[in-house]
């Protein structure tokens, strides 16, 4: 009995495992970073994330597109764009999320006012807010 517990763990550590290693990495290659900043200056953002095609297989039931990234890679993907454009200096208010068939978005806005210098460097790239 003492065996098949110690087995029944091992299998259950291995499994988790193996979960945690097929989690796909997404990186900002397929992401998409948009502003609009108001008359009133304040600082708005969209982050789309499109997945990327894959291979369709004739014998399998999954789609054209890979998987969506997870809620915190989503996160991890903004934290980085936000970084790596300055945008958002004083961090940010998230104000929605979608995850549709074809893409993924995060909208947000800033918690510090635009700048002459922010209007300058970030041209109104959202059509519809």
């Amino acid at each position: 009995m003492l065996k098949f517990a110690t087995c029944s763990i091992c299998c259950a550590f291995a499994l988790s495992l193996a979960g945690c290693s097929i989690q796909r990495s997404f990186d900002s290659q397929g992401s998409e970073f948009k502003t609009l900043i108001t008359a009133d200056n304040i600082k708005r953002f969209e982050l789309t994330i499109i997945p990327r095609p894959v291979p369709i297989d004739p014998q399998s039931n999954r789609r054209g597109l890979e998987p969506g990234p997870s809620e915190r890679q989503l996160k991890g993907l903004l934290k980085d764009a936000l970084a790596n454009n300055e945008f958002c200096r004083q961090g940010y208010l998230p104000l929605g999320r979608y995850a549709g068939e074809s893409h993924y978005r995060l909208r947000g806005e800033c918690k510090d006012a635009a700048s002459t210098d922010d209007k300058a460097k970030f041209p109104n790239t959202i059509e519809r807010w």
